[in-house]
């Protein structure tokens, strides 16, 4: 079973400062002096680190890589106000249940108007100390040298997957030698102690009986630290990802968390973790996925927001600087390559149908020709081309069906070729029929957005809709829903949904 995860309210962004990453700021030449910059009065203290391991070139290498990726590395804590800025003292964690929380927000918007997230980074460069730091090294090196199994783990995916002190967003905190206790005696019980993925299994298999998911996490606005966790024993998927790369790091064995901003054909997006073999390389049970994308505590120069205009606006998931893309990993793939005339747009990008809205999930630089080629699409998908501007996207080109054998099949509305559509659902399923009898539905057509062409109540049979433009990309949805019925593209006269 495939978890679909979501994050509610608004998304956590900050405005660049000294130690966030701006839109448009290229990746720092010295890297390691960027980072004691942004370090401010705390730069002591990372100096300090350093110093420490000046005698042991291997640690040191490590220490400095660490100090390098701390730039924008922060916990976020969210607070819900209202328009003033005054705290209106939500806690999700007093509801019994997701609907109630729901309900409760709902009441304090009626109360106090529209509310707002308002969010305090307490960055790492200028707040962890040199002894915090200090001990997540020498822990992380203790793990790899002297358990059976991370001994064969290189030093490069040891650097990537296991050195790191955080998965996410979630408090700082000093974790591994408690969870290396807690694992202490696992090797008696291994067929082979030299098996890194045996290893995995069977923490992995503890701690899906020492922790569990919570659907009411999803309106808690902060990722909870490994504190918070041993306490609540529950959590969103965020959650209990960031856990598990605690658990498993701490015990020398390479993880990450890997994602898909959004789901190809349903809505909400979804986090899990990942167990990587000794050369850092992984994957897991995914659903319908476009992109999947790997979050790493490196800094990534190749990511959009190094190669950004200044003042460019990017949208949300494809603007931060430490992911890496490992669709293929995961996924049969092809690069697409589209034509972009008449646009001054420094970058495109490639949308999935998402909770009802185009939803961009990867971005490709625009040539001087007016091309954009973008890597490693997963098939048998939608997409729609679009720019991305404040005011939102702007399509591009026609929407397109990325073929499980690597083609382009574009849908354009033909207004001279019109057609009937009949139809019984508003997405894929069993049955001919599996609309609401006697509740309203109306069709749209995609032409460079959505156009209605007709509106209908069910009565127990599909709906026909006469004198629809041909060869279009189509969406039935009902008068008041949520609007996450999925599009659909007509072959041999009969919908097939996306």
């Amino acid at each position: 079973m495939v978890m679909r995860c979501f994050a509610i309210g608004l998304a956590l962004t900050l405005s660049a400062g000294a130690n966030a990453v701006g839109h448009g700021s290229s990746y720092p030449a010295d890297p390691v002096a960027a980072a004691l910059k942004a370090a401010g009065r705390n730069q002591g203290e990372i100096r300090r680190v350093l110093s420490h391991y000046a005698n042991d070139p291997r640690k040191l290498d490590a220490a400095r890589w660490l100090v390098e990726h701390m730039i924008g590395k922060a916990y976020k804590v969210v607070t819900i106000v209202d328009r003033s800025g005054k705290d209106v003292g939500f806690d999700c964690l007093k509801y019994p249940n997701l609907n109630a929380a729901h309900d409760a927000y709902d009441a304090l918007e009626k109360r106090h108007g529209p509310l707002r997230q308002k969010i305090t980074a307490h960055y790492d460069l200028a707040n962890l100390k040199a002894d915090f730091l200090i001990e997540h090294i020498d822990r992380a090196f203790e793990a790899w040298t002297t358990l059976p199994w991370a001994r064969r783990v290189s030093y490069e995916a040891f650097r990537e997957y296991v050195l790191p002190y955080r998965g996410g967003k979630e408090p700082a905190e000093a974790w591994r030698a408690e969870l290396m206790a807690r694992y202490a005696s696992i090797s008696g019980a291994m067929k082979d102690p030299s098996s890194i993925q045996e290893a995995a299994d069977l923490i992995n298999k503890d701690l899906g009986a020492w922790v569990g998911f919570w659907d009411l996490y999803y309106m808690h606005p902060t990722e909870q630290g490994f504190s918070e966790m041993k306490q609540s024993r529950k959590g969103r998927c965020g959650d209990l990802s960031n856990l598990a790369t605690m658990v498993l790091r701490s015990n020398g064995i390479p993880c990450a968390i890997d994602y898909t901003p959004y789901w190809a054909d349903t809505g909400n997006n979804h986090a899990w973790p990942v167990a990587l073999d000794q050369d850092g390389a992984g994957r897991a049970s995914v659903g319908k996925a476009a992109k999947v994308y790997r979050k790493t505590f490196a800094n990534q120069p190749s990511n959009l927001a190094y190669h950004a205009r200044r003042g460019e606006t990017l949208p949300p998931w494809l603007d931060r600087p430490d992911y890496a893309d490992v669709t293929n990993q995961y996924l049969p793939t092809s690069d697409v390559r589209i034509h972009i005339a008449r646009s001054k747009a420094a970058h495109a990008y490639l949308c999935v149908f998402n909770d009802g809205e185009w939803r961009p999930i990867h971005w490709a630089t625009v040539s001087s020709d007016g091309d954009a080629v973008f890597t490693d699409m997963g098939r048998d998908i939608l997409y729609l081309p679009v720019t991305y501007h404040r005011s939102g996207i702007k399509p591009v080109g026609p929407p397109f069906v990325l073929t499980t054998s690597g083609n382009v099949v574009a849908s354009a509305a033909q207004d001279a070729l019109p057609i009937r559509v009949t139809v019984g659902a508003t997405s894929r399923g069993t049955g001919e029929y599996r609309l609401k009898t006697g509740a309203e539905y109306e069709l749209y057509v995609w032409r460079d957005g959505w156009r209605a062409v007709g509106k209908q109540t069910a009565a127990g049979k599909p709906l026909t809709f006469d004198s629809v433009p041909s060869g279009a990309l189509y969406w039935l949805v009902e008068t008041g829903s949520r609007r996450e019925e999925r599009p659909f593209v007509l072959e041999d006269g009969k919908p097939v949904w996306r």
